[in-house]
């Protein structure tokens, strides 16, 4: 395991925008010397939540690189008036932590916790059949393979792009985010102008169908004199 190589790797990415202690977070993958790796970072703003999952590769010499990275913009989801009162008690319990009691203990109270949560899934999978609440909470960690519905929800929720880090001063992460809510916005302006033509259109169906039967009454057969008709 190369230090300096280390050292510069980590400097790399911190202009990206990890934090400064990327370096030990380096030095626990690159002492298995993987061919290559993935590491992650989470930034949030408001209520959006982006991924950012650089690849790193070794070379022939040994070195390794930061070659790319994927950067995931997450939206949360808006949650019906109906089920305000279930989004309250899901933002109560620590999802994540409370998955990770399966493999050691980092919940004090959790025989209370896993039976307040189970009870509150009963509840919310009777009325959240769209797996709103779940993806609310559960995206984005381990717990959103028990999403129902996540390939549609990820459609709808999620924005992604890859961007290559082949400069010496390459996008960064928070370059990176601004770009995806862009990209957002104008995604949600071009579906919103394309409902708007679908329901003009369909509005313009429904007035020819109905001017067509008012056409339709207003014509009648002509008659001959005697009352037959022609």
């Amino acid at each position: 395991m190369n230090k300096r190589n280390l050292e510069m790797l980590a400097a790399r990415l911190q202009k990206l925008g990890f934090d400064a202690d990327i370096q030990y977070r380096l030095s626990a993958h690159c002492c298995f010397a993987p061919s290559e790796f993935t590491i992650s970072h989470t930034m949030k703003a408001g209520g959006d939540e982006c991924e950012f999952f650089v690849q790193c590769m070794r070379g022939e010499q040994g070195m390794y690189d930061a070659m790319s990275f994927t950067a995931v913009l997450r939206k949360l989801p808006e949650i019906p008036v109906e089920l305000s009162a279930l989004n309250e008690a899901m933002s109560t319990i620590d999802w994540t932590a409370l998955y990770a009691c399966r493999n050691t203990m980092q919940v004090v109270t959790v025989e209370q916790d896993t039976f307040t949560a189970a009870a509150l899934l009963e509840d919310v999978a009777k009325v959240d059949t769209e797996g709103l609440l779940r993806f609310r909470y559960w995206g984005g960690t381990p717990l959103e393979a028990l999403v129902p519905g996540l390939h549609a929800l990820k459609t709808t929720h999620e924005i992604s792009q890859r961007f290559y880090l082949i400069t010496e001063d390459p996008i960064s992460f928070m370059d990176a985010f601004r770009f995806l809510q862009s990209n957002w916005m104008a995604r949600k302006v071009n579906m919103d102008k394309r409902s708007l033509l679908q329901k003009r259109d369909r509005n313009a169906d429904k007035a020819g169908s109905a001017a067509g039967k008012l056409l339709a009454k207003r014509v009648r057969p002509n008659k001959k004199p005697g009352g037959y008709k022609e």
